[in-house]
């Protein structure tokens, strides 16, 4: 009997931890499961494979931003490189998404950036010029954080989907994070695969407390990606 209550115990231990995950993922449905409102995403802080930055003078600084933290570019003498920051989605369910960003309110920030949303395929699904010299507009308040829309997409295939923030080498800009919205579900003959699923691409957590000013830390990962004709 003793035996026997202790395994219920830990079977509700384990419900409700798998319970607090889901949760705080977002990413909990999957295939035809999936439904309007299921949402992915996609940070900073997260690993390789979800989060990159091509060029020099990243640093990633805490104090602000979504989770409290973001990645700053610091401007450089020279003038004719790309640089640009990119965040990966895989397996996302097929269908009509709605992309939103946040960056914290920094002082001197760039009004000349752009944000692209590929598919995979040789056009982009969205091109959009920026400015980071204002807080995000509150389309959308998550997470004690204001989400910016910068438009909706039709995700036909599993493919990865990147969001890459971009801009020359002399700008100053912030990199935080990208959220995915489900808005319809793509139908089964218009699909390429119907066992797709939403993942999470939440693969550490920052501290949740909040303090003025920010601090240095270790300087990301670097990479190369091809960027738009200038």
């Amino acid at each position: 009997m003793e035996r026997r209550r202790e395994n219920l115990v830990i079977a509700s231990v384990l419900v409700l931890t798998l319970a607090v995950v889901v949760f705080r993922g977002g990413q909990r449905l999957t295939g035809s499961a999936a439904a309007p409102g299921s949402f992915v995403v996609a940070d900073d802080a997260d690993g390789q494979h979800v989060f990159l930055t091509s060029g020099q003078r990243w640093n990633k600084m805490e104090g602000q931003g979504y989770r409290n933290g973001y990645t700053l570019h610091r401007h450089t003498i020279w003038t004719g490189t790309n640089v640009g920051a990119r965040w990966f989605f895989r397996n996302l369910t097929p269908g009509t998404y709605e992309i939103f960003v946040t960056w914290p309110a920094v002082l001197g920030m760039s009004d000349k950036l752009s944000y692209r949303v590929d598919d995979g395929t040789t056009t982009p699904l969205i091109v959009q010029s920026f400015s980071q010299q204002h807080p995000p507009a509150s389309d959308v308040r998550w997470e004690g954080s204001d989400w910016q829309r910068i438009g909706s997409a039709a995700i036909t295939s599993g493919n990865i989907v990147s969001v890459s923030l971009l801009a020359k080498n002399r700008e100053t800009f912030v990199a935080d994070a990208v959220r995915l919205v489900l808005r319809e579900v793509a139908s089964v003959s218009s699909s390429s695969s119907s066992s797709s699923s939403i993942i999470s691409s939440r693969s550490s957590a920052r501290s949740s407390s909040s303090y003025a000013g920010h601090r240095r830390r270790i300087p990301p990962k670097q990479t190369r990606f091809p960027y738009p004709a200038s």
